[in-house]
């Protein structure tokens, strides 16, 4: 399965610091994802188009190597499941996670003083669906997809985020129009949702310089962007 096939979602559960007077360790955490809501609308050209987190989705990945990244840069990693130093749990509220800091990190630092002023609130994840792990119901002008107990096949990451501004759903919206067996948006409109994506990442990485230069996964994604309008 192809790297594009990776899917980030964003959660309007606020990380926070994350500490008690028994534990003298730093950490952060919160909820990556929540069950029941209904997303924003990630639809494009006349068509809205939301999820909605089924209670269970990811009951099959809880045992995963994942890693908690700041904005999903593998250069910044702040915790990881099989180090010790990320926990991630399924509760009824959705995918919990916290993180350990480490006080030699100067990155680590630094989001923790973002995270305490409130400059940097809410949480994303990185993860991979499976076909029967999702739904699709097409009413009107709008598709909703669920996605389903156990439909989770991978974990890749969760991590706190700074722009929580361009969910890109364009793999859903493929899987959206095979299993109803018909174009939901045309080609334009998603060469025009890619170009708007584009500029809200050249924003995060500093222009078109640091989409050239960058090795995180904004730049990374900037890139595949690129291509894809490229071939349009």
């Amino acid at each position: 399965m192809k790297a594009s096939n990776i899917e980030r979602r964003f959660s309007a559960g606020i990380v926070s610091r994350a500490s008690s007077a028994q534990d003298t360790q730093t950490k952060i955490g919160g909820y990556a994802a929540k069950f029941g809501a209904r997303s924003e609308d990630m639809g494009a050209g006349g068509i809205k188009f939301f999820e909605i987190i089924e209670p269970g989705f990811f009951d099959n990945v809880l045992g995963d190597d994942c890693r908690c990244l700041f904005n999903h840069d593998a250069n910044l990693i702040l915790g990881r499941t099989k180090s010790g130093t990320l926990r991630i749990r399924q509760d009824r509220t959705g995918l919990a996670y916290d993180s350990d800091l480490s006080d030699e990190q100067t990155y680590a630092r630094d989001l923790l003083i973002a995270i305490e002023r409130g400059d940097v609130s809410q949480s994303s994840f990185a993860f991979r669906v499976k076909p029967e792990g999702q739904r699709f119901v097409e009413q009107g002008d709008t598709v909703i997809r669920y996605l389903l107990r156990g439909g989770c096949t991978r974990l890749y990451d969760v991590s706190p985020v700074v722009y929580p501004a361009y969910p890109d759903a364009t793999v859903a919206l493929r899987e959206a129009e095979r299993a109803l067996g018909h174009s939901i948006i045309s080609p334009s409109v998603l060469a025009a949702q890619r170009a708007r994506q584009l500029q809200l990442m050249e924003a995060e990485c500093g222009g078109s310089a640091g989409i050239r230069a960058g090795t995180g996964a904004a730049a990374r994604r900037a890139r595949e962007l690129q291509l894809a309008s490229l071939q349009d």
